[in-house]
């Protein structure tokens, strides 16, 4: 049979499902042969008969789609959106539908869940092989003919085992993993659902991080940027994350960027208790050292003040690290008023303090870390508020090459 007529039964079948008639639906698809009715279900143009019933949560008809071949994981390549929605499938549907609603015993299915229950079972859901195909790029979807005409790139990947962790659903969680899920699944920026620190809030989300962890999920794996987990939890402020990968041995590991959780946290915020638990967690004594300096530093730049001079002062005392360096042998750098570390004379105060926090943190972070450069830029566009001064050439002139590098 020709498309127009498998789009000409799909449209029909569309039609019945809003006005709830599965005898109708029966009637359109007798004598029809296997292989027709599979095509016309699942091709993956305009509105698909099996995702409608699901929007609307019509289980018998789903069923009866089911049996015919429909595929719960088919979707339009209509719900390609610039605003980068993940795909809209039968199965994604059914399992939203459910949201945080507890599954007590998933052998005697109700509610929501018998739903997603009939489809995985019955629709014999390959996860496995639905992930390889989007990760491979091999999602069938023809680029060439998309009605709209809108970019197959703003398509976003999500998994489907990240819905129950949104909702923080453990038993739905359980079981789409007990039937192919992985938990190893990332979305099409690299993350797991270990990344998403919005998924992990409460007791039982707590109880979803051990269970994947269980099932294999690396606390420490990384994007292709090189962050990982603890990288996300940091930049959320999400502390009872950060709990749970520490207890969970999450490593201290720089991003490819130089970002390192700890010391992220250090000029976040330094009196936060991520910043605190971080510091008692590491083990490395000159990373603890540059964290506290860092910390000092940072304060500093937000408020200029005799206190937080004070506590910048004792942090360079302190630190062994920066002591053992020969200070003395490294030529000081003419954007820094040609200052030495640990000179706050030279200059006066609060200047000689303001380019000591810049001395640190570049000797600490480097001359390439995004946050040196932006700091700089900030001390110099502040300082032109006040009108121009000549003693700012030199660091004007070095914050300006750093970002052309």
């Amino acid at each position: 049979m020709s498309a127009a007529q498998r789009k000409r039964l799909r449209i029909d079948i569309c039609n019945a499902i809003k006005k709830k008639d599965l005898k109708r639906i029966q009637s359109l698809t007798e004598g029809k042969s296997r292989e027709f009715l599979e095509n016309c279900l699942n091709e993956n143009v305009g509105r698909i008969p099996l995702v409608e019933a699901c929007k609307k949560q019509f289980y018998n008809i789903a069923e009866y789609l089911v049996s015919l071949g429909a595929d719960p994981l088919v979707h339009s390549r209509n719900t390609y959106s610039v605003l980068g929605k993940a795909p809209l499938t039968a199965l994604r549907i059914a399992i939203e539908k459910v949201g945080a609603q507890k599954i007590a015993n998933p052998n005697r299915a109700t509610g929501p869940f018998k739903l997603v229950k009939m489809l995985v079972e019955e629709g014999h859901v390959d996860f496995e092989t639905f992930e390889r195909s989007w990760k491979s790029g091999q999602n069938n979807i023809d680029k060439d003919e998309c009605d709209d005409m809108m970019s197959l790139g703003g398509l976003s990947y999500e998994p489907l085992l990240f819905i129950p962790c949104k909702h923080s659903n453990l038993g739905m969680v359980k079981y789409l993993c007990e039937h192919g899920a992985s938990v190893d699944d990332a979305n099409d920026g690299g993350l797991t659902c270990l990344m998403l620190p919005s998924f992990f809030r409460s007791p039982d989300s707590a109880k979803i991080f051990k269970y994947l962890v269980r099932q294999g999920l690396s606390v420490d794996a990384v994007t292709p940027r090189g962050r990982t987990a603890l990288h996300f939890a940091v930049d959320a402020g999400n502390l009872f994350l950060v709990q749970l990968l520490t207890a969970a041995g999450a490593k201290m590991i720089p991003d490819k960027d130089g970002n390192h959780p700890l010391l992220k946290a250090a000029q976040n915020n330094t009196e936060s208790k991520i910043y605190k638990h971080l510091l008692e967690y590491v083990d490395d004594r000159k990373m603890k050292e540059n964290a506290i300096l860092l910390s000092a530093a940072s304060n500093l730049l937000f408020r200029c003040s005799y206190y937080n001079i004070l506590k910048l002062k004792k942090a360079l005392k302190c630190s062994q690290s920066f002591n053992e360096k020969g200070e003395s042998e490294l030529d000081p750098n003419p954007a820094y008023d040609s200052l030495r570390l640990g000179d706050f004379q030279t200059g006066g105060l609060p200047r000689a303090a303001i380019m000591q926090c810049f001395i640190v943190r570049e000797r600490i972070l480097g001359q390439a870390h995004m946050d040196v450069r932006y700091k700089l830029l900030d001390f110099i566009d502040s300082e032109l508020e006040d009108g121009f001064n000549p003693r700012n050439n030199e660091i004007t002139r070095y914050a300006l090459t750093l970002c052309q590098r």
